[in-house]
């Protein structure tokens, strides 16, 4: 999903990693939760729309 948004140019990454470390936002989705209940990795991005 990550390379799909890439190839289009209304969409921008916020940062230069590859991968967030944290959550952005603070506050974990169901998704980070069951991951991290099953000790397995949460791959995250941050992208900015562009008008």
């Amino acid at each position: 999903m990550k390379d799909r948004f890439a190839e289009n140019d209304s969409f921008s990454f916020t940062h230069d990693t590859p991968w967030l470390a944290e959550n952005p936002l603070g506050v974990p989705t169901e998704r980070e939760i069951a991951c991290f209940n099953l000790h397995r990795p949460v791959y995250r991005c941050l992208l900015q729309r562009i008008p």
